[in-house]
């Protein structure tokens, strides 16, 4: 994938002398990759333009839920010139309301598997035992690559022993015959490369998938790739894709994208959703009020943040929120975090407990062997439980881990009531580091429990009477931009 240096930076001020510095980066790393595999190819129109576009086109949500933002790319069509031998996404967000997920992001199908178009397609019967086959364009094949060979009745797959001018010598003999009539072709299925660089600070992260090989650009309508965020803040933002460092590249080099008119782009949006919205959708619907029937009289998975802390870490309250600035410590120490402020009041048990820790080491120059020790308390740390969690934290970027902690004791609504979490630095048997942590969290599922993560409306930890005379007025409506 081309290269985008100096992407980082510390301000969404920049974001306008970013695009400056990367544009002639990014267009002469295109031209790179394409010189060894451009021919002519005379005649092209673009009768119909490829789109890339954010799936759905609305994303509703409130925090702290995580949330999935699919990129697709549709009508990519090899005859037209807008076929996908290289696709870059420049998307951009507001960092104050959602972080992106490092760890969430997900490659799509689109780029995977055999390049069929009329290249392929054979113009010579071929006949089983044989390991010829003659096909229309012949400099889209490279020896060591696989193809697959297929018609209306059979298909198989097979490498590319040698490719002289449009005939393709390949290494093991047919299993079937394929004739012209049937449809048959012969498709190569080249390799691909994942490149990504990101910004969590200024809301930003660059992602693509090159191709290597000649083979023809990925064809048709396509999932690119998933990419998560942690909603952070309820407000609404923009899920904008509209850069010019959104494109693709065809495979004989050309760059579509970097001018306006050349691909479509349809942006995305994250919208805040209303309470009234269970079912959530934009509409408050008869699903909204169905969801509230079904979880009648139950009470919904609670999620808290701390809003007390004791101990000798630095800057502890950094953890309250997942905002990327961290409590840490140095050497052994202790956090205790507290005041999560549980709502038990309808519960008649609790059937799981669960802290969330988001955490990573910052080198000092030792061998990252320094532990993470996780415990929790019923009793607002009078007393600890003997069960605990200790990991070794040897990686350097954000790792968000759910540690399970229903085991430790026998829980009960009082003691969900007064749980504390305290995090510990344990030095290892190496030169001393710096560990961080961006969050701590507690989520609890009590019994009986809603199935409905929305359906308390009122937020009161009960779906009752209020939550549908909250509703009710809301009643149709539509509250999407």
């Amino acid at each position: 994938m081309w290269k985008q240096a100096n992407l980082l930076t510390d301000s969404a001020n920049q974001r306008n002398s970013i695009v400056r510095k990367l544009k002639s980066l990014t267009i002469i790393a295109l031209l790179l990759i394409s010189a060894s595999i451009i021919l002519v190819k005379p005649g092209l129109t673009q009768e119909t333009l490829a789109t890339i576009k954010v799936v759905p086109a609305y994303t509703v949500g409130r925090s702290p839920d995580v949330i999935d933002v699919q990129l697709w790319v549709y009508d990519a069509n090899y005859t037209e010139g807008t076929d996908v031998y290289n696709w870059q996404v420049d998307l951009w967000w507001t960092p104050s309301v959602l972080e992106l997920d490092t760890l969430g992001l997900v490659w799509g199908s689109f780029m995977d598997g055999p390049r069929i178009t009329e290249t392929g397609l054979l113009y010579l019967d071929a006949a089983a035992g044989q390991n010829v086959v003659y096909v229309t364009d012949g400099s889209k094949f490279q020896a060591g690559y696989p193809v697959l060979i297929k018609d209306d009745l059979h298909q198989e797959t097979n490498t590319v022993a040698a490719a002289l001018g449009n005939k393709i010598t390949l290494t093991t003999n047919l299993a079937y015959a394929y004739t012209v009539a049937t449809h048959a072709g012969c498709y190569p299925d080249p390799g691909t490369t994942t490149s990504v660089s990101f910004d969590k600070t200024i809301g930003n992260i660059l992602l693509g998938i090159t191709t290597s090989g000649p083979a023809p650009g990925a064809t048709g309508d396509g999932w690119l790739a998933t990419v998560r965020f942690t909603v952070k803040q309820n407000t609404n933002t923009l899920l904008d894709i509209s850069t010019e460092f959104t494109l693709i590249q065809n495979v004989i080099g050309e760059t579509l994208g970097d001018q306006v008119g050349e691909i479509i782009k349809l942006n995305g949006y994250f919208v805040t959703m209303r309470p009234e919205d269970t079912k959530p959708s934009g509409l408050i619907d008869v699903f909204d009020l169905y969801e509230l029937g079904k979880n009648w009289l139950k009470c919904p998975k609670q999620q808290k943040v701390p809003t007390t802390t004791s101990g000798a870490w630095l800057t502890p309250t950094n953890a309250y929120m997942t905002d990327d600035t961290r409590a840490y410590a140095d050497d052994n120490a202790a956090q205790v975090y507290g005041g999560f402020g549980f709502t038990t009041t309808s519960w008649s048990g609790v059937s799981k407990v669960e802290v969330g820790v988001e955490r990573r080491a910052a080198s000092l120059g030792g061998t990252l062997d320094d532990t993470l020790k996780v415990e929790v308390s019923n009793n607002g740390g009078s007393s600890w439980s003997a069960t605990s969690n200790s990991t070794v934290v040897n990686w350097l970027s954000d790792k968000f881990v759910w540690i399970n902690f229903t085991p430790a004791y026998s829980w009960t609504p009082s003691g969900v009531g007064s749980i504390a979490v305290r995090i510990s630095y344990v030095r290892g048997s190496g030169t001393e580091d710096r560990l961080q942590v961006d969050w701590v969290t507690v989520r609890v599922t009590p019994t009986p429990t809603s199935t409905g993560l929305y359906a308390d409306v009122n937020a009161d930890s009960i779906v009752s009477g209020p939550d549908l005379t909250q509703l009710a007025p809301q009643f149709g409506l539509y509250y999407l931009p």
